[in-house]
């Protein structure tokens, strides 16, 4: 597992900073200005919209606040949609399909940070369609990750909890500040890994893990997962 224990425990005190100066908008800074930048602007669209799984290997998202839920459905398209309660059009979502990667980005790039809207987004993934590698990064809101298959399922929050409850061959969870909760279809195997500054691992009975190891069945299936403050509960479900 990544050793980022200290980088959490920075970013949780910068966060606070940016909080209480920069609202609810503080993600995705780059360069200077404090504005939300991002590369390839000329190739984005803007808004809620279907988007062909044809040629599509991995999905990300870069979130600010409010929540992502991202599922599936048996369309042949990616359906994205967000609720916003504004009409200005530079805080609207961005999407580009760039070398294989749908990029879901928050706003505009250029936006100055601050008093960002908080947008809740629901990514809808086709059910039939196993993506090399979906990746969802928030600020401030929860992530729901649910029915998705993948190779790699990549998740990082600085204030939210996370749910998860795919088939991935490898799962990656980082928050600052929230619980995540891990369910796996009964008969997966697989071994969790869980690093806490203030946090604990409970088992799928409720029992509290120590020494930051849990494996199951054959571990077939890897999960690390690192908090600064939060827990991580560990479940199995039957197939549906």
């Amino acid at each position: 597992m990544k050793k980022r224990i200290l980088f959490f425990t920075v970013a949780l005190m910068l966060t606070a900073f940016l909080f209480a100066f920069c609202g609810c908008g503080i993600s995705g800074i780059a360069g200077t200005g404090g504005k939300y930048l991002y590369d390839d602007v000329e190739l984005y669209s803007t808004g809620n919209a279907s988007v062909s799984a044809a040629g599509i290997e991995r999905v990300s998202v870069d979130w600010i606040c409010g929540d992502i839920a991202i599922t599936v459905s048996d369309n042949d398209e990616i359906v994205l949609n967000e609720t916003v309660e504004t009409d200005a059009e530079d805080y609207l979502l961005r999407y580009a399909v760039i070398r294989g990667e749908l990029k879901i980005k928050f706003c505009k790039s250029g936006v100055r940070m601050g008093d960002m809207p908080a947008k809740a987004l629901s990514v809808a993934l086709p059910a039939s369609v196993r993506f090399t590698k979906i990746e969802a990064d928030n600020v401030d809101g929860k992530v729901e990750v649910s029915g998705v298959t993948a190779g790699e399922l990549s998740i990082d929050t600085v204030n939210g909890c996370v749910s998860v409850a795919a088939a991935a061959d490898r799962i990656e969870v980082d928050t600052v500040n929230g619980n995540v909760a891990l369910a796996f279809a009964q008969g997966t195997g697989f071994r969790v890994e869980f690093e806490s500054v203030n946090g604990q691992m409970r088992d799928p009975n409720g029992g509290t893990v120590k020494g930051g190891y849990y494996t199951h069945g054959s571990g077939s299936v890897s999960a690390d997962v690192e908090t600064v403050n939060g827990s991580l509960t560990l479940k199995v479900v039957e197939n549906e």
